[in-house]
């Protein structure tokens, strides 16, 4: 029996040593396998990597290669063009020297034609002088001949000279407008020209750039030989062509030589400040590199309208020279002012040129910077997904284990309920074991022993063999117990050691997610960028409203030729240059942090969506054992906190973004209205100057009227005192004697003009008794046509006071406020023009009359003297025969002499007061014609 049981036992030691070998021999290779597995998985990763960083290349190379067809087909169309141009104008207007040179020609150019003008100016002079001193020579001859009637003759052939002369003036006036009109549009042609060149230049400029530098420098050697070649050809050929702006000078140098290039210090200071400024915007465009090749394009659209602005602004220019120029004519002393004002336009007009050239160049440049930084950008930003990812993935295996390796567990103790026997040794090890297995044990024990009692009731000798046995079993059960024990131990151990470098991925993910939303989403930016969004907007607002304001005004100023000048259109083309500049840059900003907003928003999407997963699988997770539950639920418990905490700062934050939209829109609108009000009072106050500077005119105008009014009252009221005088003279003259025949008719009711004594034998009797009714015909037909002139006058200056005194009614309403009499004002100003028209051709009237009068004057002059001789002799004769006969005769023949003398005296006092009015009448009409 003794060696039956060594052999037994030695059995069943082998078989255990064997299990072991073969349980250790799965263990290491089901370890090989997850090896295996595991490099396998690190592979497909890379292969992935690999596979998206070929597809972004893919991506870039064909986004490469659609930006190299656009450019192509740019090239291709401007060389098209440049074709076809060249086709039009067989190769005559297409410039081959640089700009610079151009624009030194140019300004040149524009020198000589001052000088041209100035010398111009001196022969016009001289030749005004020497007109005014012939006619000056004129007048002194014709003031030294006695006869009116021939100065007045060449007066009139003077007035009728002088009228083709203007007629002539005016049609040569508009010659030169149309062939002003044609040079501005060939210069035009050649801007036009110049630019296409600099187009073309700038695109083959890119390709040359990606080139190797010593390509380029050889190619650019080379260029410039061939510029340096073409531009002497081009000289030469120039000078040979008939080209309006250039000067005798200029074509008379040898060498060819260009001038220096003036440039105004105003204007090369406001580049320099201008130059400054875009180099501080670049720099921090630097900074904003993430979305500037749609703000690029952006731009170029906005260059591309600015030069069709800059286009329309020297049209606009062109077409104010012309107006200018017209001005310039009528006015002789304004026009070294103008010429000096459109050459500093040109010289402003070229260097707004060269900037925008400078610009495009500059931009360009930087485009290259922008596409490499926003190249590795996004590299940065693949790198940072591909990682996420893969902590993603490696946290779903890692649950998968924890899940296979609960199910494992809990499948265990259910096969060691099926194998486990009772022992009375079972309850010694199963104290060190769970409570579990020590109940189960304790059952098995109580039927073990109640089967075995019945068996020695039964045999005595058999059951110590089965006693044997069954310790033996439990031997066996007891070492399989501890080893399991072990396993499970070990296995417990791994677990706890995968869960905690989990828990440490965990909070490692949870650290990472909190950094970004606290770096991302944190109150301090975004406070910041709302601000710099609202003070963008406002500057932009702002700009829109000055632009729209300045388009209004510069509208205004195209039509208002007199309140304007050309100082103020450059000042006006300079300020809207500055005002588009700091608009683009102020709206790239704005697009900047605006993407840049939506990048945070896009950020914090993602951190809440990992929040949420990472919940999700949280949740999911299996429960492994008492402890480890209390743990995570903490861990949930803080994460759910935190993620409360989160959604109310977000949500705080939105109604603080809502509140910030409301007040900044409020503002805005404030700031729009003050800024309406402003423009608008600022307007108000240039009209009420210029009606002030207006109302200042309209004063002198009516004092001046004023004085003209008083003057023809005193000069109507002196008339009529004289027309006065002449009636009773007239009357006078016909019927002096109390024995006069024609007392009755010429006084007309037999009124005695005077009670004086008049001798029967006196020489007045006897000459009106004596004289020829011719003569007595004669003089009444001039007496008549005298008083037909006077009263002709008298009406015409009373027609012109009412004029006046209505003018100056108008002028008195305009100067107290009243807008809505212009128009009637400018109605009566009409009426007053076809008024003086009126008085002049009736002033001519008169001097028609006077002359006729004249000539009837001197025509019967001869007889009416001789008459008058005779009837003087008579009456010199009779005045010493009475001054013998009686003394009081001789009382009356001296009153007699005295009246007579004083009548004619009388008569040429009005004659030539008469001249003299007429005189002073056409002086005062001549100036305001």
């Amino acid at each position: 029996h003794l060696v039956a049981d060594l052999q037994s036992t030695s059995d069943d030691n082998y078989l255990l040593v064997k299990t072991q070998t073969e349980l250790d021999i799965a263990l290491a290779s089901e370890q090989d396998l997850r090896d295996k597995n595991e490099k396998l998985e690190k592979k497909i990763e890379l292969l992935q990597n690999e596979l998206k960083s070929k597809e972004f290349n893919r991506s870039n190379i064909e986004k490469e290669y659609a930006d190299m067809r656009k450019n192509d087909s740019l090239k291709i169309k401007f060389l098209k063009k440049t074709l076809t141009n060249l086709r039009e104008s067989y190769m005559l207007f297409t410039p081959l020297f640089a700009i610079d040179d151009f624009l030194k020609v140019f300004a040149s150019i524009l020198d000589l034609k001052q000088k041209i003008d100035e010398q111009e100016k001196c022969l016009e002079r001289k030749s005004f002088e020497k007109n005014m001193q012939q006619l000056e020579s004129e007048m002194k001859r014709l003031s030294s001949s006695d006869s009116d009637v021939q100065l007045k003759i060449e007066l009139l052939k003077l007035s009728s000279h002088n009228d083709f002369l203007s007629e002539q003036l005016l049609k040569t006036e508009q010659k030169l407008r149309e062939q002003e009109k044609d040079l501005q549009s060939l210069k035009m042609k050649n801007i036009e020209t110049t630019q296409h060149w600099n187009t073309i230049k700038m695109l083959f400029d890119e390709n040359s750039k990606n080139s190797n530098d010593r390509k380029n420098s050889k190619a650019i050697q080379t260029e410039r030989n061939l510029v340096d070649k073409a531009t002497s050809t081009e000289m030469k050929s120039g000078e040979k062509s008939d080209d309006p702006e250039r000067s005798p000078s200029e074509k008379s140098s040898p060498k060819h030589q260009m001038p220096t290039r003036q440039f105004d210090p105003e204007v090369f200071a406001h580049a320099l400040s201008s130059q400054e400024s875009l180099k501080m915007q670049l720099k921090q465009a630097l900074n904003l590199a993430s979305a500037r090749s749609a703000l690029l394009l952006e731009t170029e659209t906005r260059l591309a309208e600015a030069h069709g602005r800059v286009r329309s602004l020297e049209k606009s220019l062109e077409d104010r020279d012309n107006q200018l120029k017209s001005v310039k004519d009528a006015k002789p002393d304004k026009t070294t002012t103008e010429r000096k004002e459109d050459n500093i336009l040109s010289i402003t007009i070229a260097s707004l040129q060269n900037l925008l050239l400078e610009k495009d160049t500059t931009l360009s440049r930087y485009r290259e910077l922008l596409e490499a930084e926003r190249h590795e950008h996004s590299k940065i930003h693949e790198e940072h997904l591909s990682e996420i990812k893969k902590l993603k993935k490696h946290v779903e295996e890692c649950e998968r284990e924890i899940t296979k390796k609960d199910e494992e567990l809990r499948k265990q103790p259910k096969k060691e309920d099926f194998t486990s026997k009772p022992s009375k040794k079972v309850e010694t090890s199963s104290s060190h074991s769970d409570s579990d297995d020590s109940n189960k044990s304790g059952t098995a024990e109580k039927q073990n022993i109640e089967s075995t009692k019945e068996k020695k009731a039964s045999d005595p000798n058999p059951t110590i063999k089965l006693l044997e046995e069954e310790i033996t079993k439990l031997h066996l059960q007891l070492q399989e117990v501890s080893d399991r024990e072990k396993i499970w131990e070990k296995s417990l151990n791994e677990k706890e050691s995968e869960i905690h470098k989990l828990r440490e991925k965990l909070q490692t993910t949870h650290v990472d997610g909190h950094e970004i939303t606290e770096n991302l989403a944190s109150r301090r930016e975004i406070e910041q960028m709302r601000a710099l969004i609202d003070e963008k907007d406002r500057h932009i607002q702002d700009l829109t409203e000055t632009l729209s304001h300045f388009h209004d005004d510069q509208q205004k100023f195209m039509n208002d030729t007199d309140i304007n000048t050309t100082e103020e259109v450059t000042q006006l083309s300079v300020e809207l240059n500055r005002c588009e500049a700091s608009n683009r840059i102020l709206k790239t900003q704005l697009d900047a942090t605006k993407r840049q907003l939506t990048n945070v928003t896009q950020r914090e999407n993602q951190a809440r969506d990992l929040i949420k997963n990472l919940k999700a699988q949280l949740i999911r997770r299996p429960v492994i054992s008492i402890k480890s539950e209390s743990l995570m639920s903490v861990r949930e418990e803080q994460l759910r906190k935190r993620n409360q905490q989160l959604e109310i700062e977000l949500g705080d934050i939105r109604d603080e973004l809502h509140r910030q939209k409301v007040l900044n829109e409020n503002r805005r609108a404030k700031s729009a209205s003050d800024l309406h009000l402003w423009d608008k009072q600022k307007r108000w106050q240039q009209t009420a100057e210029k009606l002030k500077e207006k109302l200042n005119e309209r004063e002198a105008e009516l004092d001046k009227l004023r004085a003209t009014v008083t003057t023809a009252k005193n000069s109507i009221a002196r008339l009529e005192r004289e027309k006065h005088i002449l009636e009773q003279r007239r009357a006078n003259h016909y019927c002096t004697s109390a024995s006069c025949p024609n007392l009755h008719t010429a006084t007309g009711g037999g009124q005695s003009t005077s009670g004086k004594y008049t001798p029967a034998d006196s020489p007045e009797s006897y000459g009106t008794s004596s004289a020829t009714p011719e003569r007595n015909h004669g003089g009444v037909a001039a007496v008549e046509v005298l008083n037909e002139s006077n009263r002709e006058l008298v009406e015409a200056l009373k027609n012109r006071v009412e004029a006046q005194q209505r003018k100056i009614v108008a002028l008195e309403l305009e100067g107290k406020g009243s807008n809505a009499l212009v128009n009637e004002i400018e109605k009566l100003q009409d009426a007053n023009s076809n008024l003086q028209a009126q008085n002049v051709r009736l002033e001519a009237k008169i001097l028609q009359f006077q002359l006729e009068n004249d000539k009837l004057k001197h025509g019967n002059n001869s007889e009416l003297m001789l008459k008058q001789i005779k009837h003087l002799e008579d009456y010199i004769t009779t005045i010493k025969g009475e001054l013998i006969r009686a003394k009081s005769g001789l009382d009356t023949s001296k009153e007699t002499i005295n009246i007579e003398k004083n009548k004619n005296q009388q008569l040429e006092k009005t004659v030539t007061t008469l001249r003299t009015m007429i005189d002073k009448l056409k002086t005062e009409q001549r100036p305001k014609s």
